[in-house]
């Protein structure tokens, strides 16, 4: 598939799929409220931290590593390295559970949708790996659905069980895979082989160092939060932080699933100039993902807030908007722009070298700042760590492969969004219709957007805008 009809369908899928887990959000902080929610960050936690150490390097692995001619084996054993890695989770849990330390239904929920995000995370990366995208897309669709809809079920019906919206949740993310599985049915469990093991144990076993510091560096302003001030404090922070990821990491998974995949496969077949194409073009999509998504959420912040968040929400989420939002906008080029590297790499070492300084910043100023602070003490750390990471990647000097930055055309970009920030400003002073104010704004913002994609031909800009003229006709 061409990559620019590739993106579309990635961003197709991922706006719709973005759409959903906010209405998830909306729906969720009005049936379940503060504490509620907040258990379900806190589950959530954990099992980002166990997935990130225990599975998704596999993942990481298999995708640098993947070769079409022998896909087989590469599937196959990989399956098999999750399943073994979802064991031994298991097995401490159980231990735990026998001592009396986990609860049973806690320790049910953590394990449920740790293996959730594990097979729900394959199943995207093999069709991601073999560039079939509506297979991802029919995984990541199928997730949203399913999280709202049984993610509401379980808070009607057990409004009382603090473990029922993870447990919920992390079904959605089981079932998301079945269409994967049917299709690779074949190719799942016959190719296994021992020297492909080894091949991404090799490989990967810095990206099993790297992915738990990662999802630990980002996790642990929540436990901090919860553990000085109990779970009802996770919920606002929680929600505003995954409602600006949910915005911006839509278009950054488009980023990755398409621009980064074009990248590694040029790279792989020594076409060097096309991967730096190919880069360039991520790191100015993002660039415009952030500068204009932050302007559009700071211009319509009280309109948000007032549709997405229940009553409780309300005002935390309002005086935690403007931190939060500086720390998602990092954290995108984090993911989906430097943390990419590791494609590109013979070894992992950088990343985990990343993670371990965004670790050891993070939990310094958390345990500084978050007493006395509260939440905004966790938001600053989150952010001092983010950029510790970037600039790790960003200066490393040794390595063999270092991620292009367009400086000038970034530039460009934030100058641009400052622009349409201060036009925004200038037209509220004088509409004074809540209505007419949000309108000229979305109007302004997305057409100021549109002109920059346009510019530089991202997203597939110019392709679409032929599609649509042609469809016209």
């Amino acid at each position: 598939m061409h990559h620019k009809n590739g993106m579309l369908v990635f961003l197709g899928s991922r706006i719709a799929s973005a759409s959903l887990n906010l209405l998830a959000v909306a729906v969720f902080t009005r049936l379940g409220g503060v504490e509620t929610y907040g258990t379900y960050l806190l589950v959530l936690a954990w099992s980002f931290i166990l997935h990130g150490t225990m599975t998704f390097w596999i993942d990481e692995a298999f995708f640098a590593r993947f070769r079409e001619t022998a896909r087989i084996r590469y599937i196959s054993s990989a399956l098999a390295m999750k399943l073994t890695s979802l064991t031994i989770v298991a097995t401490p849990m159980a231990f735990l559970i026998w001592q009396g330390t986990l609860t049973p239904t806690f320790a049910l929920a953590l394990f449920m949708m740790t293996a959730g995000l594990a097979i729900h995370e394959f199943a995207v990366t093999v069709p991601r790996t073999r560039m079939t995208p509506a297979l991802s897309a029919t995984a990541t669709m199928l997730r949203s659905i399913l999280t709202v809809g049984l993610g509401s079920a379980a808070l009607t019906l057990f409004a009382d069980e603090a473990v029922a919206l993870p447990i919920a949740v992390a079904s959605a993310y089981l079932i998301s895979a079945v269409p994967m599985f049917i299709t690779y049915r074949r190719e799942l469990f016959r190719g296994f082989r021992r020297e492909t093991v080894i091949e991404l144990l090799r490989y990967g076993w810095p990206l099993m160092l790297a992915g738990g510091t990662w999802a630990l560096a980002q996790n642990v302003d929540r436990l901090a939060l919860g553990h000085f001030y109990g779970s009802a404090s996770i919920g606002p922070y929680g929600a505003m932080a995954d409602f600006l990821k949910q915005g911006f990491f839509v278009f950054g998974e488009v980023v990755a699933l398409s621009l980064v995949t074009l990248a590694k496969r040029a790279a792989s077949e020594g076409r060097h100039g096309d991967v730096k194409r190919a880069l360039n073009e991520a790191m100015r999509t993002i660039a415009v993902i952030t500068v204009f998504g932050s302007v559009l959420v700071l211009a319509l912040q009280d309109t948000i807030i007032a549709v997405f968040f229940g009553a409780q929400f309300h005002a935390s989420a309002k005086e935690l908007l403007p931190l939060l939002l500086v720390a998602s906008s990092i954290l995108v080029f984090r993911t989906y722009y430097f943390g990419q590297i590791v494609y590109f790499l013979p070894s992992g070492l950088l990343q985990f070298y990343a993670s371990a300084l965004q670790l050891a910043v993070t939990v310094i100023l958390v345990a500084l700042l978050v007493p006395e602070m509260r939440e905004h003490g966790a938001a600053i750390a989150l952010i001092a760590g983010q950029c510790t990471s970037c600039a790790v990647v960003m200066f490393w000097r040794t390595t063999s492969f270092r991620m292009p930055v367009p400086l000038l055309d970034i530039v460009w970009i934030a100058t641009a969004g400052f622009a349409v920030w201060l036009a925004h400003l200038a037209l509220a002073s004088v509409i004074q219709q809540d209505l007419v104010r949000i309108v000229t704004d979305l109007v302004l913002i997305s057409g100021s957007a549109g002109l920059v994609l346009w510019y530089y031909d991202l997203f597939a800009a110019r392709l679409v805008v032929r599609h649509v003229l042609a469809f016209a006709r």
